[in-house]
């Protein structure tokens, strides 16, 4: 049987709280989440866990926040007991509720018991938690006379049965005073213990819990004015041999042991019910390893028992030797973080006060059919058995009876074999799992030895010494002693005392061990004050080492707020290389300081920045070279007297994108220096063209105005007086070309020739009648007109 599993949230080692999976849960940052965390890492939906047949399973509903599972990232995954799921600084662990078997022994004990009887009866002792079922099918012993009162529902064969005592025998049930067995200390048992129908073990009206109250010790030799004689008889004190190991919760002692210099404190008792391992002074217990996180591990009391936990820690916590997340702690575990070993101690309080105490006892062995029956059942003494197998020996024996009869045989014991051993066949199946339960358990606590348990010291007869006047008396050494040792010894625990109250113990565990046991070695009242003062001093050293390592932490905090305040300042001045050996002060001190941990972010931008700048820098310086040399390209057209291509050149300077401001300048300068130049040369065309064209010698115009152009082809003026002049000259060509063909045609070759020479001369090049005329001079290359024979001949 298994109840709903539980989720425990924790964020940064602390608790945040627990969800029952009854049904499927969202978890996010969103306000509809059954489990909201509130966290900007956390998606408003980020995942559902709901439980299935197969088990618990987690699914990621979140597009970009990651879910990652013992540390692997995962969509979608089936969660078992003890693994760690991570959402942002969220962590998440299963832990499945089951049923203990204690809680089955319960439930079954409890069948039985609305089987056995129709109605439980109480027992009207209120400090009594045990229920006893009558039954009806069991024989019972007949009542015998007896002043004392009996119990209302009589003597049940079933309610003498206890699987702790030992062995009875028949008619020794209703014995009035026997010796009463050695069980383990049921005082310490837990309180869940008290079950009715299930408590096998006698219980104590009243349970003292180890305190360290005032003490109330008398200087007669006795506690509280107690009387100094002996007392009347001895009696085996209880005693469970497991003790030292079984970790209660009422009586737990546990401590965590470590090894001198590795952390704040040699040995470390856990009061409190969670402890936290690590670098941080956060933590209960400081660890000098840099291999250790600032949180490392915790150590959580859960019921009776202790858990170790590890908190996400990047190198792990180990328990003897191997890797553990979370795992339950017994006695002498080695825990190991970072490279601190730390022991863990776990002990049963009571039973350490108690246990010098302790008187042996003989071991016990299995008592046959045969020792029974050789009991007289009308003898007058309690019987006696001394029954041997080959492994031990029990002798049990009980206080002859005063004044009442030994009940008859066959009965108690004999009536619970016949019904429950001899008869098993025909017990109810629910019966027959109860018995077969009760034996297995009591075979197993009786032969522990044989199971491989630590080896139990062998018993030893406890002497008894009567005092006939049936009062207490003190140890025979005290009583042995002179009245001026029992004065000396008297005063010597008052001023122990007196210090013990003023809590000056070592002045009280100075006079205990100096006046008292060079006297009396194993004085009670002596040894008593020296644990309580070792306790106090011990609690006492802790406060003061509380309060030196507080003083410290705040001395700590102090220099560190100088540090910051220093940084600051450089942080503010740019002064970037003196921040940062601040930093490494901060951080010896404080390894995980925020402050630094911005301040390092601000300084890895500027380093950015600057190295993009450079980078921007060392590009212009390029691009300003490129452009020089394109200055220098356009200076060489420029005194070649190419000042159109120079212009053109300097003006691709800017264009490269320079930003040198003397490369600018001069660059402008230069292109206003060609267009001064091109404007030297094309102003004389232009002012001989205007001059001729008022003459009307339009074709030499028209020549100085296409020469004006070519100097400057941008300016308009020497455009416009081609176009002025070359229709004029046009026409004209056209009348010379008519009268060159016309004189052609008459055969008079000279005029034509002349006609066409004009023409060339004349017409712009290129146009139409030009181009005619050029071909008509073709035929005329050989001709020679009269002027031309008569020219040599002058």
């Amino acid at each position: 049987m298994s109840a709903a599993p539980v989720l425990l949230i924790t964020r940064e080692g602390e608790n945040v709280r627990s969800q029952s999976l009854d049904t499927e849960i969202s978890v996010g940052r969103g306000e509809g989440n059954v489990v909201r965390l509130e966290d900007r890492a956390v998606s408003r939906r980020h995942a559902l866990i709901r439980k299935t047949s197969e088990g618990v399973q987690i699914e990621k509903q979140s597009d970009f926040a990651p879910i990652r599972l013992n540390g692997v990232e995962c969509t979608r995954a089936l969660l078992k007991e003890g693994d760690v799921v991570e959402i942002g600084p969220f962590r998440m662990s299963l832990e499945a509720k089951k049923e203990t078997v204690r809680e089955v022994v319960r439930e079954v004990i409890r069948e039985v018991v609305r089987e056995a009887a129709p109605a439980p009866v109480s027992v009207p002792n209120e400090n009594d938690a045990t229920l006893m079922i009558p039954d009806f099918e069991m024989q019972k012993a007949d009542p015998l006379p007896s002043d004392r009162p009996t119990s209302p529902l009589g003597e049940s064969a079933f309610s003498g049965l206890s699987l702790n005592s030992e062995l009875t025998v028949e008619g020794a049930e209703s014995a009035p005073e026997l010796a009463q067995p050695i069980l383990g200390d049921t005082s310490t048992a837990e309180s869940e213990s008290a079950d009715p129908g299930t408590n096998f073990f006698d219980r104590p009206s009243t349970v003292e819990e180890e305190v360290l109250p005032e003490l109330n010790i008398g200087f007669d030799g006795g506690l509280d004015g107690s009387s100094p004689d002996l007392v009347e008889e001895i009696s085996p004190i209880p005693i469970d041999e497991d003790a030292a190991t079984n970790i209660l919760k009422s009586f737990v002692e546990a401590r965590l042991e470590i090894s001198d210099g590795l952390a704040n404190v040699d040995s470390f008792d856990l009061i409190k019910d969670e402890i936290t391992l690590g670098r941080g002074r956060e933590c209960d217990i400081v660890l000098h390893d840099k291999k250790s996180s600032r949180k490392n591990t915790s150590i959580v009391r859960v019921g009776n028992r202790y858990r170790v936990k590890d908190l996400g820690s990047s190198n792990g916590t180990y328990l003897n030797g191997r890797s553990v997340t979370d795992v339950e702690l017994s006695h002498d575990d080695l825990l190991r973080v970072g490279d601190v070993e730390i022991r863990f101690v776990a002990l049963n309080g009571e039973y350490e006060k108690k246990k010098d105490q302790f008187l042996p006892v003989e071991s016990v062995s299995i008592p046959t059919e045969a020792a029974f029956t050789s009991v007289s059942p009308l003898s007058t003494e309690a019987p006696s058995l001394d029954l041997k197998t080959d492994s031990a020996t029990v002798k049990t024996s009980f206080p002859p009876s005063e004044g009442q009869p030994t009940p008859p045989a066959r009965k108690g014991l004999g009536a619970v074999y016949e019904k429950y051993v001899r008869n098993f066949k025909t017990l109810k199946p629910i019966q027959k799992i109860l018995v077969v339960l009760v034996v297995g358990l009591f075979l197993s606590w009786y032969f522990e030895d044989e199971l491989g348990l630590v080896e139990k010291p062998k018993a030893k007869v406890a002497t008894v010494k009567k005092n006939t006047e049936k009062r207490p008396s003190v140890s025979p050494d005290y009583d042995a002693l002179t009245p001026e040792k029992k004065a000396q010894i008297d005063e010597a625990v008052r001023k122990a005392t007196d210090f013990l109250r003023q809590q000056d113990f070592d002045k009280a565990i100075y006079e205990v061990q100096t006046r008292v046991y060079p006297i009396l070695p194993d004085y009670s009242q002596a040894k008593e004050i020296e644990r309580y003062a070792q306790e106090g001093k011990r609690r006492k050293d802790a406060i003061e080492e509380e309060a030196k390592r507080k003083e410290e932490e705040a001395k700590l905090k102090a220099h560190i707020l100088d540090l910051e305040k220093q940084t600051r300042g450089f942080m503010t001045a740019k002064k970037y290389e003196q921040a940062k050996e601040s930093f490494s002060e901060i951080l010896a001190i404080d390894p995980d300081n925020a402050s630094v941990s911005g301040w390092k972010t601000e300084i890895e931008a500027w380093l950015e920045e600057r190295a993009r700048v450079e980078q921007e820098r060392l590009v212009q310086q390029e691009i300003d070279k490129r452009a020089w040399d394109t200055y220098n390209e356009g200076f060489e057209l420029h005194k070649a007297g190419k000042f159109r291509q120079a212009i053109d050149i300097y003006r691709k300077v800017a264009e490269l994108g320079s930003i040198d401001s003397v490369l600018l300048r001069k660059a402008g300068t230069m292109i206003q220096t060609c267009k001064d130049s091109i404007r030297d040369l094309r102003e004389p065309h232009l002012v001989k063209a205007k001059e001729l064209e008022q003459a009307a010698d339009l074709a030499a115009a028209f020549k100085e105005f296409q020469l004006a152009t070519e100097v400057d082809p941008t300016h308009p003026l020497g455009w416009a007086g081609m176009e002025r002049i070359r229709d004029i000259l046009t026409e004209r060509a056209k009348i010379l070309y008519t009268e060159a063909v016309i004189a052609e045609s008459y055969s008079d070759f000279t005029t034509a020739h002349d006609r066409f020479s004009a023409i060339l001369k004349m017409a712009p090049e290129g146009s139409l009648y030009y181009q005619r005329a050029q071909r008509k001079m073709q035929s005329y290359l050989n001709f020679k007109s009269d002027k031309t024979e008569e020219a040599p001949h002058e």
